[in-house]
């Protein structure tokens, strides 16, 4: 991705697993070239959910397929997250917001881009691929950028997340940041004969957002094209984590309706 030019710098505050949201976003007109849509897809999966693990193995293929143009976020959400003895529990508080926020009652369930199809926010894995290519075939209208700044001693992460608008655009916009961590080792239940299988690796769990459930606000009400909007948060990375293998997941949606216009992934080191 076209990195954009910063002229400013920032004095970030180092709050542990909390965000600082800028009293007045920093803004600058630039000159940006549209780099292609990124689509984000939400795999709402559970550690004792049966179906789950050929779901997320639809959600990886994907990936695969598309590229940079598609990222993927598995959260753990509803009854069948609920971990029994043996099993990890990947549950998060936003997670299990957006799930009930959604209406979701069963996994696997997933979203594309968050748009509402006849059914609601909700598609099962055999329509995610035609509902990405969708999205992907929509025009771009917002680009986004993120800039990590990770300290392996203090397990510190910076997160800056710029965002600029390719046309102009009217109502309410949100930016959230979230920390994913992929290849996660732990038991999961799985189709007979495997069952409960204790080296299955999990791939792109979400571990949280950094800058609240719902993410910050970054303009209401006529939004002006090319001018760079940059928001910044922090989070302490938990120890239980591997550094290595985590990442930033950002995204740009619309409040009214909740559907992302943009999304992009960064590695945090």
């Amino acid at each position: 991705m076209k990195k954009i030019s910063l002229f400013f710098v920032f004095a970030l505050m180092f709050v542990m697993t909390s965000c600082d949201k800028l009293d007045e976003p920093f803004k600058k007109e630039v000159n940006i070239e549209a780099t292609g849509r990124v689509v984000l897809l939400e795999d709402y999966t559970g550690v004792r959910c049966v179906n789950c693990p050929a779901a997320a193995e639809i959600a990886h293929e994907l990936q695969e397929t598309f590229g940079e143009s598609l990222v993927v976020m598995g959260v753990h959400a509803g009854f069948l997250s609920m971990p029994l003895t043996g099993y990890p529990d990947f549950r998060t508080e936003a997670g299990t917001a957006w799930y009930n926020y959604f209406g979701f009652q069963s996994n696997p369930i997933g979203t594309i881009n968050r748009i509402k199809g006849d059914a609601g926010y909700g598609f099962n894995d055999g329509e995610w691929a035609t509902k990405v290519a969708e999205e992907l075939a929509k025009e771009q209208v917002a680009e986004l950028d993120i800039v990590c700044n990770y300290n392996e001693q203090t397990r510190n992460l910076n997160v800056e997340v710029n965002t600029v608008f390719l046309q102009s655009q009217s109502g309410k916009y949100l930016v959230t940041a979230c920390l994913v961590e992929d290849s996660v080792v732990g038991r999961q239940l799985c189709p007979e004969p495997v069952g409960a299988d204790s080296t299955y690796v999990h791939r792109h769990v979400f571990r949280g957002t950094i800058n609240g459930t719902w993410g910050t606000e970054i303009f209401d009400g006529a939004v002006p094209a090319n001018e760079e909007i940059s928001t910044t948060c922090s989070i302490t990375v938990d120890t239980t984590y591997n550094a290595d293998n985590c990442y930033v997941v950002a995204f740009v949606y619309e409040d009214a309706n909740k559907n992302i216009l943009q999304a992009f992934q960064k590695k945090i080191k």
